[in-house]
């Protein structure tokens, strides 16, 4: 399993890389439709919907400069992430692409098309692939980073076009002592040494289906976290030709 770890492990390092060394000022002062409050709410519950359903379907992408890496993800888990019904975890950088599927009782990876291997999915791998290849797993940082001081020091600068831009306010902004840790104060310490700091969520209808977090120093860095569906059944897939991977 040292390649499913791996995997894991990269999309996390890529996102704490992008929050160190990144900060801002308010916005304009204005009256949009939608209230911090309501964003706040919002946000933090996709983020739950996402956590704690038993299927979803997300991409997210993290950019540097002209550095990105991406995180295409569809999982079905069965019993409350007990059992792995089909999962898909495909990471894009500038190596090339991992990934990792898991579908009809098998669990085939590929590394950078050097290796691919497929293997029977055990139950105690099938519990490991789950906790690691979760909707927190990949989004940790960004989670971290949009928590109720986060939004106790934004604005809502506009409502348009079903999208709500939030700036941060840098100077104000805190870390609450209850929800301090290290990973958290990576983060502060990215934010209090940027120019600027923007949070975007897309609406369709009620529903968000997009969060961006762009971050400006030296350079223009964004986390791009797309919801493509959540606990409506079961997500189809599709999957590669697994004829070339072996055990």
């Amino acid at each position: 399993m040292k390649l499913l770890k791996t995997f894991a492990i990269v999309c996390v390092l890529a996102l704490s890389l992008l929050l160190v060394g990144c900060g801002g000022g308010p916005g304009p002062v204005v009256e949009p439709e939608k209230k911090i409050e309501d964003v706040k709410a919002e946000v933090l519950a996709v983020f739950d919907a996402y956590g704690n359903n038993d299927n979803g379907s997300f991409k997210l992408a993290v950019k540097k400069g002209t550095e990105e890496s991406t995180v295409d993800m569809t999982y079905n888990y069965d019993g409350g992430k007990i059992g792995i019904i089909s999962l898909k975890s495909v990471l894009t950088n500038k190596n090339g692409s991992m990934s990792v599927y898991v579908e009809d009782g098998k669990v085939y990876t590929n590394r950078y098309n050097q290796s691919k291997t497929v293997a029977k999915l055990e139950d105690s791998q099938a519990e490991q692939i789950a906790n690691e290849y979760s909707f927190y797993q990949f989004n940790e940082y960004l989670i971290l980073m949009l928590n109720n001081s986060f939004f106790a020091n934004a604005t809502v600068d506009s409502f348009e076009n079903n999208v709500a831009k939030v700036s941060l306010n840098i100077g104000t902004y805190n870390i609450d002592a209850e929800q301090e840790s290290e990973a958290l104060t990576t983060i502060f310490d990215g934010i209090k040494e940027s120019s600027s700091v923007v949070l975007e969520v897309t609406y369709s209808e009620t529903t968000v289906t997009g969060i961006k977090v762009t971050i400006e120093k030296d350079v223009v860095s964004t986390i791009d976290l797309q919801l493509l569906g959540t606990g409506a059944g079961e997500i189809a897939i599709e999957y590669p030709d697994f004829s070339d991977y072996t055990k």
